[in-house]
């Protein structure tokens, strides 16, 4: 049976179309050393840039870890975490009627206040400024309570601190003064009712051991962040003072039992050695 020129002619192509896809493709030398070369550009820039990141991972990464806040410096900025800046409420020596017996913190830089309740606050303002907070140093006498309602405060000292006997009057510990003005105590308010005392008209270089309180908490009166760094007499106040001014200290207390937001601490003083 003949077949068609013609029609012989289309078989012919289809063939050659189908075997001409089904056949391995062979670029020209030029075409396909241009190839290998790109895909070699293309891996040497990958491990460039993984080395790259691998030097900067191994240099960057003990400065960000160096960088991290510490527990003292989280503790500073978040309490002073406020639009408002954070009031430093300092106390007001008040002396009896006779001049013979003086309060413990009779030395004074200015009128009714204490080189040492100033030294204290002085080094509350370092800790804030160094965390970027505004602050303001101000006497209790200077106060109002609804100055206290703006934002954040710090009350240093108690028995001569007005708003430090208000404020903290619902906590666990509390300040306390006899009638005659003889005795100071720290007394515990809840089931064991401990208590600590000492006589507060003796001079403050012969008192062998103070008692103080360091307490953190939101306070429900203003509303605002509470801090209080506060002794019965000066001495008790510098020992709690030091606790919370010294990052080495701060961190211990902090990384032990009080990682909580709100904690009071009881601190004593006993010649120079502070404890808790």
């Amino acid at each position: 049976m003949e077949v068609p020129s013609s029609a012989l002619g289309r078989h012919v192509d289809a063939a050659a179309e189908s075997l001409d896809y089904s056949l391995p493709v062979k670029l020209p030398q030029a075409e396909a050393d241009k190839t290998t070369g790109t895909h070699f550009k293309w891996r040497l820039a990958a491990g460039l840039l993984f080395l790259l990141l691998f030097i900067a991972l191994a240099v960057y990464l003990p400065l960000f870890r160096a960088r991290r806040l510490s527990p003292s410096r989280t503790f500073w900025k978040s309490f002073g975490n406020s639009s408002n800046s954070v009031l430093v409420v300092m106390p007001v020596i008040v002396h009896g009627q006779s001049e013979a017996v003086l309060r413990p913190s009779d030395v004074s830089v200015k009128p009714n206040l204490s080189i040492e309740d100033t030294a204290i606050a002085t080094k509350v303002a370092v800790q804030l400024d160094r965390e970027g907070l505004r602050y303001r140093l101000a006497s209790s006498s200077e106060i109002s309570f609804d100055e206290l309602r703006t934002g954040p405060s710090v009350l240093v000292g108690a028995l001569d601190n007005i708003w430090t006997l208000r404020l903290t009057k619902d906590l666990p510990f509390v300040f306390e003064e006899s009638e005659d003005g003889r005795t100071g105590r720290i007394i515990e308010t809840g089931r064991e009712h401990r208590a600590w005392a000492i006589d507060i008209t003796t001079p403050h270089t012969r008192i062998a051991r103070d008692y103080g309180i360091v307490a953190r908490y939101h306070n429900r009166l203003t509303g605002e962040p509470t801090l209080v760094i506060a002794g019965i007499s000066s001495q008790g106040t510098q020992a709690a003072g030091e606790l919370l001014t010294t990052p080495a200290a701060l961190d211990a207390a902090l990384a032990t039992a009080y990682k909580a937001e709100n904690f009071e601490i009881v601190v004593v003083e006993a010649d120079g050695r502070r404890s808790n």
